[in-house]
């Protein structure tokens, strides 16, 4: 009787594993998501105090902070800023194969 009653245990927490698991992930994105946003947000401003020629060293722009100020609670802005940067290189490095495949086509 004994074995029976630990597998009706074990069933049961095994049907409810996959709803306790998610709501373990629910309860700790709940408890460390303030602090990530207010960390974030606490670097955004570091970086809205650098000059536009320190920005610059990083590819970043005074209007990408402004752009990133206004992303939602639920995004890291540090992400967004990371995510401009790399577009912007991608179009530099794009407009600069475009150059020289111009530069050859001319001699």
């Amino acid at each position: 009787m004994l074995a029976l009653s630990r597998t009706r245990t074990s069933g049961i927490v095994a049907a409810f594993q996959p709803a306790l698991t998610k709501a373990a992930v629910v309860a700790k994105w709940a408890v460390v998501w303030p602090v990530r946003a207010i960390r974030a947000r606490r670097h955004l401003a570091q970086l809205s105090e650098l000059s536009d020629h320190e920005l610059k060293d990083f590819g970043l722009l005074r209007s990408d902070l402004g752009a990133a100020h206004s992303v939602g609670l639920s995004e890291d802005p540090t992400v967004f800023l990371a995510r401009v940067v790399n577009d912007r290189a991608r179009a530099q490095r794009a407009q600069a194969a475009e150059l020289v495949q111009w530069a050859k086509r001319r001699g």
